[in-house]
């Protein structure tokens, strides 16, 4: 695997990903708990990506309209699976997770722990879910991950593939504090606080200025998978500019 593939799948992973403890109960007991790693798109084209680099299997969803749309396509799921798959996935991505490193690193327990351990995975599932929350305090005194150039230009690549929006703006939009002060550490730029969905906080990253623009697409475009054209579109919009 390229070195510029884990952290370009590790962006993705923190925008779009999903790292949790499935718990499979009977009335009166537990009969079996598994870790699930998922990625969520709407473009089979980074679905079979993933399959071919990484393994695992993508699945399809219809949206709830039953048909696709521009606006409402379908989403695909992609999944890994088996211990030692998603141990070595999680190993690969973790020195590069800034918002989900807390998830990989129980996930990464829940994998190595031998026999049933029923007590300890559950406690673990429970951290998962608490390691979900977004935590003002604890996203402000994180400490943020360094990387190379290149390391930040692939993982940012991730990111603005799965979340962000490459147009007349340059913007990504997350729930987490600590996102937007990696941003501001490796790229510049400004974030704002928003509401959205019933209340809900949010947090808006974009770049402005012609230059700042320019240099940050001239980063990403060689890691881009989904959003590459959009990029060059822009930059070459931005070049005209007077």
């Amino acid at each position: 695997m390229e070195n510029k593939a884990w952290p370009y799948v590790a962006g993705l992973l923190d925008a779009e990903g999903t790292i949790q403890i499935t718990v499979h109960r009977r009335p009166n007991d537990i009969i079996g708990m598994g870790l699930q790693v998922i990625i969520a798109n709407t473009d089979i084209k980074l679905m079979k990506w993933l399959s071919s680099n990484f393994g695992g299997k993508f699945y399809r969803r219809k949206n709830n309209r039953g048909f696709s749309t521009e606006s409402s396509p379908d989403i695909y799921f992609w999944h890994v699976f088996g211990k030692m798959n998603q141990e070595s996935f999680l190993l690969g991505i973790l020195p590069y997770l800034v918002i989900k490193k807390q998830e990989s690193i129980l996930a990464l327990e829940f994998v190595r722990l031998v026999g049933w351990n029923k007590e300890r995975k559950l406690e673990i599932a429970e951290e998962i879910k608490s390691a979900k929350v977004s935590d003002i305090v604890k996203d402000r005194e994180q400490n943020l991950v360094r990387m190379s150039p290149k390391e930040e230009a692939a993982y940012a690549a991730g990111m603005f593939d799965g979340d962000g929006s490459i147009g007349t703006t340059v913007e990504l939009t997350q729930k987490r504090l600590v996102s937007m002060r990696w941003l501001l550490m490796c790229f510049g730029g400004q974030f704002q606080e928003r509401r959205m969905n019933g209340d809900k906080t949010y947090y808006r990253w974009r770049l402005s200025g012609k230059k700042n623009k320019e240099q940050f697409l001239l980063r990403l475009i060689p890691y881009l998978l989904l959003k590459q054209k959009r990029a060059k579109d822009l930059l070459e919009s931005l070049r005209k500019s007077v």
